[in-house]
């Protein structure tokens, strides 16, 4: 890869409050962000709140230099209401339950840090809500509960809508980042699931309206994950030559200045890409085989058992974070001061910051200031 796209990192300087919420990825995620705001420098500064299993972290938070806080908090469906104390449903069960006690552990901390960072003599009641949630939908768990019900199913404005409310009214943030739902092998169909679902995601944000009287969600914003998954399934798949190099020219000529040429461009690079996803190899999951052209470096046979990996990720799942963490620590960043501007800026920073993120586009140092100096 050639300079300024993946061989950069980025230093997050925030005194917000964030939690990253999801499955193993979004813990991933987290522990990213964490480290990005000096939340891993030294043993104090983050603590593992609850083991899901074994090892595997399920509640984490970690306090910044710059008086803010990273949280992850691990789940296995839509976040809801009704799943608040569904101990049958917990991680590694699929279905989205959680527990009030991680809840509120959370909350505990946050308290503590506020508590720690200010003049008491001034101090009013101390914080303990986060101002933004960011949601990493663990599509991959969704559906196996309930063999009849796919999990593009779960994706509906009101399901979504159900997901945002209960964030507000449980974590208090008001500022919602929706990943979109990236190239993983447990997709099947892109056409049918990635594009009908991501189509959902960006409806709802696009259409959202705060409520009136000053209460909810203020700002609902969306982090294009899965574009940048369709970009590195395009470069690969063409360095693999089972995909022509024009397919490359489709992202190359995304318009971030229209929406609607903006979400065609997906379509269109799904719809030559999704041909590749019926070659798949039988390496490491009982049912989910590996997409060969977008989990591996190199084209195997289905009973070959392994493959030279790419740099991107490790697994067709899960992210490199010694590659990958720049773009999404940067477009995490940058969509956090899109939040701030006006509402009527909003919608095209995030168009702009996913630009230049989640995308292979080289990036140079202040490109991000440069794009917020413009509003």
């Amino acid at each position: 890869a050639k300079k300024g796209v993946m061989d950069f990192q980025v230093e997050l300087n925030t005194s917000k409050y964030i939690l990253v919420i999801g499955d193993s990825v979004a813990i991933q995620l987290a522990q990213a962000l964490q480290e990005a705001a000096g939340a891993t420098n030294n043993e104090d500064s983050r603590r593992v709140l609850h083991y899901s299993w074994r090892t595997h972290e399920g509640v984490t938070l970690g306090t910044t230099p710059s008086g803010g806080a990273v949280a992850g908090f691990r789940i296995t469906g839509l976040f809801s209401r009704k799943q608040r104390d569904n101990k049958f449903q917990l991680p590694p069960i699929p279905g989205g339950g959680w527990m009030s006690e991680h809840v509120d552990s959370l909350r505990e901390g946050l308290r503590n840090h506020s508590l720690a960072i200010s003049n008491v003599s001034n101090m009013k009641a101390p914080k303990d809500n986060f101002d933004v949630v960011v949601h990493q939908w663990p599509f991959g768990w969704m559906g196996w509960n309930n063999k009849h019900l796919p999990a593009e199913t779960f994706f509906t404005q009101e399901n979504i809508a159900e997901a945002v409310n209960a964030t507000y009214n449980v974590f208090g943030a008001d500022t919602l980042i929706l990943q979109t739902v990236p190239m993983m092998n447990n997709v099947e169909n892109m056409k049918k699931q990635m594009s009908k679902v991501n189509s959902e995601i960006y409806k709802f944000a696009h259409s959202y309206v705060p409520p009136e009287d000053g209460t909810g969600v203020r700002s609902v914003l969306v982090m294009d994950v899965a574009w940048l998954s369709l970009n590195l399934f395009a470069y690969n798949s063409v360095s693999l030559e089972v995909t022509n190099e024009s397919a490359l020219n489709i992202l190359q000529e995304r318009s971030v200045h229209n929406i609607h040429d903006y979400q065609t461009s997906a379509e269109l690079i799904i719809d030559e890409l999704n041909p590749l996803l019926s070659s798949r190899h039988d390496c490491c999951h009982p049912t989910v085989k590996e997409v060969v052209s977008y989990a591996c470096a190199e084209l195997v046979e289905y009973d070959q058992k392994k493959c030279q990996r790419n740099v991107y990720s490790y697994d067709g799942q899960h992210w490199c974070m010694s590659t990958m963490a720049g773009r999404m620590n940067g477009v995490i960043g940058c969509l956090l001061r899109c939040a701030d501007l006006p509402r009527n800026y909003q919608r095209d920073c995030e168009m702009r910051c996913n630009d230049l993120y989640m995308s292979l586009n080289a990036i140079e140092f202040g490109d991000s200031e440069e794009l917020i100096n413009h509003y």
